[in-house]
């Protein structure tokens, strides 16, 4: 059998008397891409030749047949779809949609080199389409298991005035292949590439199946790159440390969706997606808005303050105004009290802080209960400083 370094299909090159190779698109872990036309149609498809150490032995060349034939079966939106295997001068091949597309990592790659920072909505659009893929895999018990920027295809259309608003398409690749690839030649392929900051600890052994949330920690390794520019390696920075205008609530995001043991991270794409989205829709305070929480707060204790001073000046009796700001003090926790959500235990314990390994560093996380929160000093210590002042 040929050896795929030594084979190389270039443009006009007819495989199978039905498609005419155009141009080669890249290789990877599984072989060589290249972008094909049909010629009877004149539509474009998308080649891949696989390395035939892959599918030497009769039982991985089964099971990659096994494997295609199951996830060929799939339809989504977001997935590049299958079509056949075949054979060419010793060599398997299969055909799959064209995408007119970019990669993940090739726009990574143009933001590097033009300078330029994904905004945060940017990059959590992209983020949020790659995890409802995900979603729809995991409930065909599907694990992609090799989520990384070079499977991630990206459409990019400028719409609205002036073209200033990009809308991006989103399409996963590869979904199912990973099965294709004996465990032995994963792990060999795997030791220096630098694919293997997105692949989940526990597919470490590379005989793991994988579970959801292996597929979440992959994703969360390429939402923080997005964000920051870089993979997180060892004892990382989060990304609001790194990029000022970022809310901090997406460094709780990232380092759930990270997490090395898997009964701390996400379970599920559906659990990341709700916590993306509680920024989105205003539940989650970030600083801005808690110094002008705080400063209506301050409000009211004047006001309080004031009110009394008037009182006082028409000949009234005043209401003790420490009183009065205790008596807001309660009123305040009492509203806030209403709005926490019922939590069962289980759900508690799922994101209950860990002992932390290195005191000193603020690496704990705790369970906060969704609702309204009172921040600040109490009006009562502010009205108590002022008295004192």
């Amino acid at each position: 059998m040929a050896e795929l370094d030594k084979v190389h299909l270039s443009k006009g090159d007819v495989i199978a008397r039905r498609y005419e190779i155009e141009e080669e698109l890249g290789s990877g872990l599984l072989g060589v891409t290249y972008k094909a036309r049909h010629i009877t149609s004149g539509k474009f498809l998308v080649i891949k030749v696989l390395k035939p150490s892959l599918i030497a032995n009769p039982r991985d060349r089964a099971r990659f047949e096994q494997a295609f034939q199951r996830t060929k079966s799939l339809r989504h939106e977001g997935l590049v779809r299958y079509g056949e295997v075949g054979e060419h001068e010793d060599l398997v091949y299969f055909t799959q949609e064209y995408f007119p597309s970019q990669s993940l990592r090739q726009l990574i790659d143009q933001y590097l080199e033009q300078r330029k920072t994904f905004t945060f909505q940017e990059a959590s659009q992209v983020i949020l389409k790659v995890l409802r893929i995900a979603d729809f895999l995991h409930q065909n018990q599907v694990i992609h298991r090799n989520l990384k920027p070079e499977n991630v295809l990206i459409h990019t259309r400028a719409v609205g005035p002036n073209a200033q608003q990009m809308v991006r398409t989103v399409k996963i690749t590869d979904v199912g292949l990973a099965d294709v690839v004996n465990p032995t030649i994963f792990a060999d392929s795997y030791v220096s590439r630098t694919e293997a900051r997105y692949l989940a600890p526990e597919l470490n052994a590379f005989d793991d199946q994988g579970q959801p949330c292996s597929d979440v920690y992959s994703i969360g390794v390429m939402y923080y790159e997005m964000l920051v520019g870089q993979t997180p390696r060892g004892t990382y920075l989060a990304p609001s440390q790194l990029r000022g205008d970022l809310p901090e609530y997406v460094d709780n995001i990232v380092e759930v969706a990270m997490e090395v043991e898997t009964e701390d991270r996400y379970p599920t794409a559906p659990d990341m997606i709700k916590e993306i989205m509680r920024i989105f829709e205003g539940e989650v305070f970030d600083d801005s808005t808690k110094s002008n929480f705080k400063n209506i707060l301050m409000a009211v204790g004047i006001g309080a303050l004031l009110a009394g001073g008037i009182a006082i000046w028409v000949g009234q009796d005043p209401p003790n105004p420490m009183e009065e700001l205790q008596q807001q003090d309660q009123d305040l926790r009492d509203a806030a009290f209403e709005t926490i959500e019922t939590v069962d235990e289980a759900t508690r314990l799922k994101y209950a802080a860990k002992p932390n390994p290195n005191p000193g560093d603020d690496l704990g996380m705790v369970y906060v209960h969704g609702g309204d929160f009172v921040q600040g000093m109490l009006l009562q210590e502010e009205g108590s400083e002022a008295s004192n002042g």
